[in-house]
C-alpha cells in the first residue's frame, strides 16, 4: 500500500530545505515539494501549482507566501484540497509596519541591488527563542544565498 502524499509549497526565498527539521519526522508519508513558479500574479502562481498536482484531494501544507498560494489554490481548483495546513500565515493584510519595512527594503534593492539577507531582517524572521541557533540562520541565509 502506497503512503499517503502530502503536498509542500515553500515561502518567498526557500526550498525545500525550510522543512529540514520537519520531514524526518514524517517517514510515514510520501513528501513531495512544490517549488514556488515565477509568475506575474498569485492566481497565475496557484493555478501552475495546481497544474502539477496529479491527483485530486490532497494534503496541502504552505508556509508563508505558500500558505497564500496553498489557500488561493484551494479556492481556485477546490476539488485539488482535501486538506489545509497554513503556517506563518493569514489573510490580514500585513501590518503597517511590515508594509513600510518592505517598501523601504524595495527602494534600497533598486538603488543598491540586491545583497543578500541581513542581519535586520533575520531577527524579524526568528523567534528570540531560537536566535542562538546557528543551524537556523545558517539554514535561511544559505537558502538566500541560492535562491
Amino acid at each position: 500500500m502506497p503512503k499517503p502524499r502530502l503536498y509542500f509549497i515553500p515561502g518567498t526565498q526557500c526550498d525545500q530545505r525550510v522543512w529540514g527539521k520537519l520531514w524526518p519526522e514524517l517517514r510515514q508519508f510520501d513528501l513531495i515539494h512544490l517549488p514556488i513558479p515565477l509568475s506575474a500574479s498569485i492566481d497565475e502562481m496557484a493555478t501552475h501549482i495546481a497544474a502539477s498536482i496529479e491527483e485530486d484531494r490532497v494534503a496541502l501544507i504552505g508556509f508563508s507566501l505558500g500558505g497564500h498560494l496553498a489557500a488561493r489554490l484551494a479556492q481556485l481548483a477546490p476539488q485539488k484540497v482535501a486538506r489545509l495546513f497554513l503556517m506563518s500565515n493569514s489573510p490580514c493584510a500585513l501590518p503597517v509596519e511590515e508594509q513600510q519595512y518592505r517598501a523601504g527594503a524595495l527602494k534600497w534593492i533598486a538603488a543598491n541591488g540586491y545583497q543578500g539577507i541581513g542581519q535586520r531582517r533575520l531577527r524579524r524572521l526568528i523567534d528570540t527563542a531560537n536566535w542562538d541557533r546557528v543551524d537556523i540562520r545558517t539554514r535561511i541565509k544559505t537558502m538566500d544565498r541560492d535562491l
